[in-house]
Formats: structure tokens, sequence, C-alpha cells
């Protein structure tokens, strides 16, 4: 008879909103104290990220609940920007970056002098399309 055919990898699927609102509850928050903690007048502002993407609420949301964004909404982001931890795991962790791990010369990640100019950027862009 037939083989059977491997599982299918089961597609990544965002948490569901009530998980969300948990996820808040169980780390001590609401999304009403969330809002007020960071500003916000109205805890409508971050609701919205519950529905639909709002990058700067999903962070929020996201470090208060102590993952990454990108683990809670996989499909507002797209595979290639998901970044491998250290240790091999794939956003199961807050992701943060320090300026030691963007560059190692803390003047090109603070706008120093050591930043390319326009003629060097264009000329470096050219070469690489010419490759």
């Amino acid at each position: 008879m037939g083989e059977r055919k491997p599982a299918k990898k089961p597609a990544l699927t965002d948490w569901h909103r009530a998980d969300i609102v948990a996820g808040l509850r169980k780390a001590g928050w609401s999304v009403r104290q969330l809002a007020k903690h960071h500003g916000y007048a109205s805890h409508g502002t971050l609701t919205v990220a519950l529905s639909r993407p709002f990058p700067k609420a999903q962070r929020l949301i996201a470090e208060a609940i102590g993952v990454s964004p990108e683990l809670i909404w996989p499909s507002r982001y797209p595979n290639d920007s998901r970044i491998a931890l250290a240790d091999g795991s794939s956003g199961s962790k807050l992701l943060t970056r320090q300026s030691s791990e963007v560059s190692p010369n803390k003047s090109q990640v603070c706008g120093g002098s050591s930043r390319p100019s326009g003629s060097e950027v264009l000329k470096s862009s050219v070469e690489q399309a010419g490759a």
C-alpha cells in the first residue's frame, strides 16, 4: 500500500488575542496599565497591536511579557528578520541590541565622523551592482 508522508511542519501562527492579554496578566500588567506606564493617554493605543500591525506597541507588549515580538506575531515579520540567538534558539527570549553587538567602533553607532559620505555610499552601490 501507500507509504505515509511525513507530517508537514506546522505554519507559524500569531498568538491569540486572549493569550497575549493572559501573558500580560501573568507578568503583572494589563493593557491599560502598560499604556499608562509608557505615557499613553488611552489604552486603545496599545490595544491596536492586538488586531493589526503597530511595531512600537508590539515591542512594548512583548517586552512586558518577556519575549520578542517576532514570537508573538510571526506573520507580521518576514522570515529573514528572525534573528537566531547565540544559544541556537530563535526568538524565545527578548532580543536586545547592545552597541557593541552592532559595531565594534562606537563612533559608527553614535553617528561619529566615520560614517561614509554620500559619494562613498554611491560608489559602493555602483561597485556592488557591477559585480
